[in-house]
């Protein structure tokens, strides 16, 4: 499964793909053209926190996550693109809204994207979790650029 969640434009200029996996950079390696770059932030809430931090500095014109998550909802299959309307923070409740502009041309299932700080393992979490699908980046990534 893929996520896209960009969150609200910070400045002018580059664009930036964060991702937290070395698989997903390489993945996403030939797919940045022009001021877009992709970084990776490393897995979980601390990782993404920082390298949002380093990154927000830079004022890039869009900052976007793009890799791995959980699906939430049944019927959700590899593959499928998750388009965040917004991101929720598990753990404090805290909602970051996306970039409706730039969520607008890309397709895919849309809803809220769920940030853990530790996988969703049991069923019952996972059920518990209000969302379409879960990480362990995005909220911390929002939450610097908001």
């Amino acid at each position: 499964m893929t996520l896209l969640a960009p969150v609200r434009p910070t400045g002018i200029g580059h664009r930036i793909i964060l991702c937290a996996m070395t698989l997903e950079r390489v993945a996403l390696a030939g797919t940045a053209r022009g001021s877009t770059r992709v970084e990776r932030t490393g897995v979980g809430v601390g990782a993404a926190s920082r390298a949002a931090r380093r990154v927000v500095a830079t004022r890039p014109s869009l900052i976007a996550t793009l890799g791995l998550c959980g699906a939430l909802e049944p019927g959700l299959r590899v593959g499928d693109v998750i388009v965040a309307d917004e991101v929720l923070d598990l753990g404090s409740g805290a909602r970051y809204a996306c970039d409706a502009s730039a969520c607008a041309r890309v397709a895919g299932r849309r809803g809220s994207l769920v940030t853990a700080a530790a996988p969703l393992r049991s069923a019952s979490e996972r059920r518990a979790a209000p969302g379409v699908a879960v990480d362990m980046e995005s909220a911390p990534i929002a939450r610097e650029a908001a």
